[in-house]
């Protein structure tokens, strides 16, 4: 019998699974605290508790929202089940929480008081959250998973934490992630911060994607109603293709980045994770808005949410389908039938991507831009030297090294602000050139890929780009696929991929074989 074809990527996620299924190098993660929380939850029967589960596990956000307006839900009741679920399923196993929020319980009690009051905020009223650790959440640690960062506390929320807020959100906690965002060694293993250990993929002994892992696994666990991750390129859609998500990497302006420990403001963006389209339209909206510190966001004031989802929205539209050479005969094929299913002209193009100048735009951004955020955040260490040298002390602090960082802070390796500058204006032109060039080319209104095969590109043109569970290969590792549009086409990106999705139906739940217990 011929073995199933296995391509680089596969490889590439295969070693990385099998690094993250070790002990190895976990010396320094931080229990979770469910002491604020011990109460309820052991008053929480086993009766009450599969209730809960059979009610809530199946739901869309949009309907644990409508049973929060008729009485059979409350926001304590969801807040209590997604904590249980963590502390069966994820504590020391899975590794996708990096902090609980304390006051969690008292705030859904506080909204489930507000609903009884006649005050709804929005439809996120009641429903849960977590937050990546490199984003602030007032009182809670904001450490990138650094060890140098270890008691670190953010003073005051970022601006789209405010939003979730005013919103109604729940605030569960913060999800680990790949150590500074991936930006700390060559050596990199997915998911692994020094606090929070490695984060592990629950469908199986793959890849978990980086940097947003914790908050992609949280996601797919349900562990909570959504998620919020970052990403530079990448960091959003790889971990939510790897875990069969439904993810935004919304257009670079839509979303303020004040309050996020950053890589580089050329290319930097938090972006709403769920397990449904659905429910990613509905988180989106509540993320986006004007920040006055951060200029980019002035796009933002145009924003118009998604519409209504049409199911029919890709019959008769054409797509660029630009897929990996390498991929494996059965996942093209399942592909190409999903858009077929969903009635789309799918045209293949064979995509050459651009190279443009990454790392001097990440190397500057590591110098001047995460030194800045540390300063104004009141962080113990401020600049990239105090950082490397806290690292040094101690191997356990940086146990697969800190090559990047060092790099970073090598005299030979500074960016000048010139030579930014016109790295970042060259592969914009560039980034933008190509894509608009597929789509000119072709005469689509989408271009479609694999996963995060064209991060190195949207990213760098400030694109919009949404991956959608596309199915599954051979051994059970989850792809997805991935639209990718102009940008601030945004919303009717997520139309694009909601079409896609209820075409195919291609999600499945992380099987129970493969989790911890």
């Amino acid at each position: 019998m011929t073995p199933p074809k296995i391509s680089a990527a596969q490889s590439y996620s295969a070693a990385q699974g099998r690094r993250q299924a070790s002990r190895e190098a976990e010396t320094l993660r931080r229990p979770l605290d469910f002491s604020p929380f011990a109460a309820a939850l052991d008053a929480l029967t086993a009766e009450r508790l599969s209730g809960l589960e059979a009610l809530v596990r199946p739901a869309t956000a949009a309907q644990l929202a409508a049973w929060q307006a008729d009485g059979r839900l409350s926001a304590e009741d969801l807040t209590l089940l997604h904590l249980s679920r963590i502390q069966r399923l994820d504590a020391g196993q899975l590794n996708s929480v990096l902090e609980l929020n304390p006051q969690a319980l008292a705030g859904a009690r506080t909204l489930d008081a507000e609903r009884r009051g006649g005050r709804v905020r929005s439809p996120l009223h009641g429903l849960t959250v977590l937050i990546k650790d490199n984003v602030a959440v007032a009182g809670l640690h904001w450490t990138a998973g650094a060890a140098a960062l270890a008691e670190h506390r953010a003073g005051q929320d970022a601006p789209l934490v405010a939003r979730l807020r005013a919103a109604g959100a729940v605030i569960l906690g913060k999800t680990n992630l790949s150590e500074w965002s991936n930006f700390m060694t060559e050596d990199s293993v997915n998911g692994y911060s020094v606090l929070g250990g490695h984060t592990r993929n629950p469908y199986g002994p793959f890849d978990v994607g980086g940097s947003s892992s914790g908050s992609a696994v949280a996601a797919a666990m349900n562990f909570a109603t959504f998620t919020v991750g970052t990403e530079t390129s990448g960091s959003l859609i790889y971990p939510g293709s790897q875990n069969a998500l439904a993810v935004l990497k919304p257009s670079l302006g839509l979303v303020s980045r004040s309050g996020i420990l950053p890589i580089t403001e050329a290319q930097d963006t938090a972006g709403p994770m769920a397990r449904s389209v659905a429910d990613l339209a509905l988180l989106l909206p509540a993320l986006v808005g004007h920040d006055p510190a951060d200029p980019v966001t002035l796009q933002a004031e145009g924003f118009t949410p998604p519409a209504a989802l049409d199911p029919a929205a890709l019959r008769g539209v054409r797509v660029a389908l630009c897929l990996p050479g390498d991929l494996p005969p059965n996942a093209r094929q399942t592909i190409e039938a999903g858009l077929a299913a969903a009635g789309a002209e799918a045209v293949p193009y064979d995509f050459q991507p651009p190279k443009p100048d990454w790392l001097s735009v990440m190397l500057h951004g590591m110098q001047q831009d995460l030194p800045r955020c540390l300063r104004e955040g009141g962080a113990p260490v401020t600049t990239l030297d105090e950082l490397v040298g806290f690292n040094a002390q101690h191997a356990h602090r940086a146990p697969y090294g800190q090559s990047l960082l060092e790099r970073a802070l090598d005299p030979a390796e500074q960016v000048s602000p010139g030579r930014y500058a016109a790295a970042k204006a060259a592969n914009y032109q560039l980034a933008t050139a190509a894509l608009d060039g597929v789509l000119a080319a072709t005469g689509a209104r989408w271009t479609v890929s694999l996963s995060n095969e064209l991060s190195g590109v949207y990213s760098a043109a400030g694109y919009p780009a949404l991956t959608v569970p596309a199915g599954q290969y051979a051994s059970g590792e989850p792809f997805g696929v991935t639209f990718i549009g102009p940008a601030f086409s945004d919303s009717e990106l997520i139309g694009a991929a909601f079409a896609y999705e209820q075409a195919t139906r291609a999600r499945r739940e992380p099987p129970a074989s493969s989790l911890p217990g």
